[in-house]
């Protein structure tokens, strides 16, 4: 079966958006943080956030599902 490879303008987006939500974190509560802020600091547009996910605490849960992920290796 064939592996379904990313976008290399998606993989791009998303690492700005993790980025942007690892510096936010660094300085705020994960509970005073806006989407807002976060499409602020990537330079994206809030609709393109949400193409991607659900809201902040989504963002969250996945990247925490991704650390683990990679520490277990």
């Amino acid at each position: 079966m064939e592996e379904k490879k990313t976008d290399r303008r998606t993989a791009k987006t998303q690492k700005a958006i993790t980025n942007a939500f690892t510096a936010l974190l660094a300085k705020k509560e994960l509970d005073k943080i806006t989407v807002r802020e976060i499409a602020e600091i990537a330079d994206i547009n809030r609709a393109t956030f949400y193409k991607h996910y659900l809201d902040v605490y989504d963002l969250y849960d996945r990247s925490s599902r991704r650390s683990w992920s990679i520490g277990a290796c």
